[in-house]
């Protein structure tokens, strides 16, 4: 990690830290911005929020959100547990990586593309990071 915040136009993204604290921390105090996500679910929504006590410039994702809107309006309360200012719009289900690759591919990119361009926005501005500097010159 050392080594590679020496780099000056570097984006790490961090998948898969769940429950490890220690790493948490080391990523929090290198990141412009930790993401924490979350399901709609009483355990995930916990742990969220207390990591995000432990972690005080985190921001919470909520992923898997459901679009039904009767299954969503059951959502909302798990939602409403994580403060405003500390969460990322809802994202909507994201498809297994075995969808991009097998013959539903065309239609999970494309179901994929927008959120995850909006998502990767959002974090960029939450950051305080301009898209146009991750750009290589031209």
């Amino acid at each position: 990690m050392r080594k590679l915040l020496q780099v000056e136009r570097l984006l790490i993204l961090l998948d898969g830290a769940a429950a490890r604290p220690d790493l948490d921390k080391v990523v929090a105090e290198v990141a412009d911005l930790a993401v924490l996500p979350f399901k709609p679910a009483a355990q995930d929504v916990e742990r969220a929020a207390d990591n995000l006590k432990r972690l005080s410039d985190a921001v919470a994702l909520p992923m898997d959100w459901p679009a039904l809107p009767a299954t969503a309006k059951r959502a909302r309360r798990y939602l409403n547990a994580v403060p405003e200012d500390r969460r990322l719009p809802p994202f909507k289900h994201i498809p297994r990586l075995s969808d991009l690759l097998g013959d539903s591919y065309a239609e999970a990119a494309y179901d994929l593309a927008s959120p995850a361009r909006g998502l990767a926005l959002e974090v960029l501005a939450r950051a305080g990071i301009d898209p146009d500097d991750l750009t290589e010159p031209r």
